[in-house]
């Protein structure tokens, strides 16, 4: 019986979003092309801007989701570079403008999607790999904080440490031995009441029975498990939903039916073998 399926080779080009400015000049300045590093939640965009006057006369906008505009030292006459940080989903449009005339050089228009991380995981002699797409709009506290953690490596070398057939694997707390693998981020607030649901395939954090006291460890759900949602007889307080799984759900269907053990009363559900997350990484 295998473990995990091997996954096949996948490239995928990003590439750049370019477009042509507008021409014309003002003070000098003047747009050939406009070019932007793929914009993902929570990350530094980066607009590369190639033309002349560059270096002094102009001023960088965006219509949209993505603030702390700023210029990047070391701008020449012919290229410049401007960076802001993505805070929402959808559609904006970064703007070049004369300082001078206010006339508008150049524009590049882009589009944030929800952010996606993918996992690598091992049992030390197979690989296999999923992906969760998470949920900033309704749970913004806890994509924030998960991804803070995912971009931050934290989950390199992690264990699924509870692994319960019919229910969840967990991780997000122990290495190897096992030993505890310390929060670095103070908890947060309790987002169970978002209208996401505990369903098949479906992340959300773990936590004590403290409300808000979620910080490191998550959760993906093998089954529907409504007792587990906000306002439930058993879980009234819940636990926060914040993504799902859109690639690799039958990798987590072979983690949940690994052999496990009961090391102590903190892990009575501990794989027998090792189940490493490799490296997670946000792929969008």
């Amino acid at each position: 019986m295998r473990f995990f399926n091997r996954p096949g080779l996948c490239l995928a080009l990003c590439g750049l979003a370019v477009v042509a400015g507008c021409g014309g000049s003002g003070g000098g300045a003047s747009i050939s092309t406009i070019s932007a590093t793929p914009p993902r939640y929570s990350q530094s965009l980066t607009l590369s801007l190639f033309g002349q006057g560059l270096d002094t006369g102009i001023e960088v906008t965006v219509d949209g989701p993505c603030s702390s505009v700023a210029v990047v030292a070391g701008a020449t006459s012919a290229s410049a570079q401007y960076t802001c940080l993505v805070t929402g989903l959808g559609p904006m449009t970064a703007r070049v403008r004369s300082t001078d005339t206010r006339a508008e050089l150049g524009s590049i228009k882009l589009e944030t999607l929800a952010p996606r991380v993918s996992f690598t995981v091992t049992d030390g002699v197979r690989t296999g790999a999923f992906t969760v797409e998470l949920d900033p709009v309704k749970a913004p506290l806890s994509t924030d904080n998960f991804l803070a953690y995912v971009n931050g490596s934290f989950y390199s070398n992690v264990i699924f440490h509870r692994v319960i057939d019919n229910f969840v694997v967990q991780a997000g707390g122990y290495v190897s031995g096992p030993n505890t693998k310390a929060a670095t981020r103070p908890a947060i607030k309790l987002e169970s009441n978002n209208g996401l649901k505990n369903l098949r395939g479906s992340i959300a954090m773990a936590r004590t029975s403290v409300p808000d006291s979620a910080t490191s460890q998550f959760y993906l759900n093998v089954k529907d498990n409504p007792g587990l949602d906000f306002g439930s007889f058993d879980n009234p307080d819940g636990y926060a939903v914040f993504g799902s799984v859109v690639q690799g759900q039958d990798v987590i269907d072979e983690i949940k039916i690994v052999p496990t053990r009961v090391l102590s009363t903190a892990l009575p559900n501990l794989p027998v073998t090792d189940v490493r997350i490799i490296l997670a990484r946000q792929t969008q």
